[in-house]
């Protein structure tokens, strides 16, 4: 139990129990009373100026300081205060001073605004023991900021933070660019441009770095595109027209993506590619049609049909330039010869027909001239 815990309850005992003689003891009692109920309101007036100043923290670690403050004041927030008070004033004891409930609670307020900082700060504080670089504690602080909108410390160390470590920035930009390391100058990019920053970063910081990582950039996307020359051998060779295809897609992001102007001769490889490719794909959409067109010409090659209409069919296929299949062309002049032979009989029976109409007609104009002369010889 609390020490402060024995003397509340000895005076809550005192004010419920029906023997209030005053003694020695019982000033001596209203005298610790009186003395704990200062001292917690003192601390209460610390943590309050602590909290009006932005130093929530500091604010709750001065509270959580044996014995723990919040709890104190709620042990020392009776209810009974009033008929204590009249006790105390009856028998000229010291008087207790009210709890400051509003600066209580405005306390247990910082408590739970703190509860979703607790792992950022404990970062920040680990990361101030080990002295570590600025560019992480300052992320920590700019994560403290976002969460913690209403502290202005957070804004205060920022800014303060940003100037040390734009001091920092022009050595480290100026090391990354002597020793061309891309993966450093990509990390300060990311550091300066990535990040809403309080304090104006030198526009002489922001070039330097952009012209060097688009420099770097440049050779590196060259040196990805030189080596994958041999790939683009060794797929020609194999006729893989995937793989192929994979390296023209890679190949253009890369060139897109770094925005990188191409030397003569990876100009001529890149022509190259994209004609393989290119040409590989019409062939594709040539055989797609040639299959096509083959399978019409034989849907329709026992139907009645023109012959006109197949004539056109096997032209079209024929001038795709594709052999046509040994079966279907022995197929399609078969039929030809069918139809040609059905036509040429088709034209004797007309011929035949009008030999007979005329040897019809013959016959009744000389029936006709025969009686014409043997009415007249009568």
């Amino acid at each position: 139990m609390a020490e402060y815990q024995f003397v509340v309850d000895r005076v809550r005992g005192f004010v419920t129990g029906a023997d209030q003689t005053r003694t020695d003891a019982l000033a001596d009692l209203a005298t610790n009373f009186a003395d704990l109920c200062q001292e917690a309101n003192i601390r209460l007036r610390r943590c309050l100026d602590y909290l009006r100043r932005g130093l929530r923290s500091e604010a709750i670690h001065l509270a959580e300081s044996h014995p723990n403050l919040l709890d104190m004041v709620a042990a020392l927030d009776i209810p009974e205060i009033d008929e204590w008070e009249q006790l105390c004033a009856v028998y000229e004891l010291s008087r207790p001073a009210r709890m400051m409930i509003e600066a209580a609670q405005e306390l247990n307020e910082a408590y739970a605004q703190e509860k979703p900082l607790q792992h950022l700060l404990t970062r920040h504080r680990v990361l101030a023991l080990r002295r570590a670089p600025l560019a992480e504690r300052l992320e920590v602080i700019r994560e403290l900021g976002i969460e913690d909108p209403t502290n202005s410390c957070w804004a205060e160390d920022q800014q303060s933070f940003e100037q040390a470590r734009l001091r920092e920035l022009r050595l480290d930009v100026a090391n990354a660019v002597r020793s061309k390391n891309l993966n450093i100058i990509d990390g300060l990019s990311s550091e300066i441009l990535g990040q809403k920053w309080r304090v104006e970063v030198p526009t002489d910081i922001k070039d330097t770095l952009s012209k060097a990582s688009w420099s770097l950039h440049a050779d590196d996307a060259l040196a990805q595109l030189r080596a994958m020359v041999p790939e683009i051998d060794s797929t020609f060779q194999l006729g893989s027209y995937p793989d192929a295809k994979q390296l023209l897609v890679k190949w253009e992001k890369i060139v897109s993506d770094y925005k990188v102007a191409l030397p003569q001769d990876l100009k001529a490889e890149s022509a190259r590619l994209r004609k393989w490719v290119t040409d590989h794909e019409q062939l594709q959409v040539l055989h797609a049609s040639f299959q096509d067109l083959c399978a019409n010409l034989r849907s329709v090659m026992d139907v009645n049909v023109p012959q006109e209409t197949l004539n056109a069919q096997y032209s079209a296929l024929k001038a795709l330039g594709l052999p046509i299949p040994d079966d279907l062309e022995q197929d399609y002049r078969r039929r030809k010869r069918k139809v040609e032979q059905t036509q040429k009989f088709e034209q004797i029976g007309i011929y035949g027909l009008a030999v007979i109409v005329a040897i019809v007609i013959l016959g009744a104009v000389a029936l006709v001239i025969w009686q014409h002369f043997q009415s007249g010889a009568h």
